[in-house]
């Protein structure tokens, strides 16, 4: 190889310096993944923050659902106790009632049974 060829060689595979125009489009291209990545994560970032809203807004129903529940459980407990108590008065009325029936009736019986032996009684002495 001669130093001619050498010399040509060298010079068509030297690296050379870019021009202002592929400077220019090399600054653009890397200003432009920067963006690309900043956009990214931007858009990631939404994502997230929109799925943690979700997530803490399904939490929220889940504990205002499980308080309605309870204060509904509450309420339906503390109906049929009330009906509970209120068939259990009724109860005890009808048999304070049925026990002084039964009373008034004994009272009645024992009062026509005398007034029948004094009628009996009176009937033989004017008979004798």
């Amino acid at each position: 190889m001669s130093h001619n060829n050498r010399r040509d060689w060298n010079y068509w595979n030297q690296p050379t310096e870019p021009n202002e125009a592929e400077r220019e489009a090399s600054k653009q291209n890397v200003e432009y993944q920067r963006q690309q990545h900043e956009r990214e994560n931007l858009e990631r970032e939404r994502r997230s923050a929109a799925i943690q809203r979700e997530e803490e807004q399904r939490h929220r129903r889940q504990q205002l659902q499980r308080k309605r529940s309870e204060r509904d459980q509450r309420a339906r407990q503390k109906l049929e106790d009330q009906r509970r108590v209120q068939l259990e008065m009724e109860r005890t009325r009808e048999q304070e009632q049925a026990r002084q029936d039964n009373i008034r009736k004994g009272e009645e019986e024992i009062k026509r049974r005398f007034q029948a032996m004094r009628d009996r009684d009176r009937n033989q002495y004017y008979r004798s």
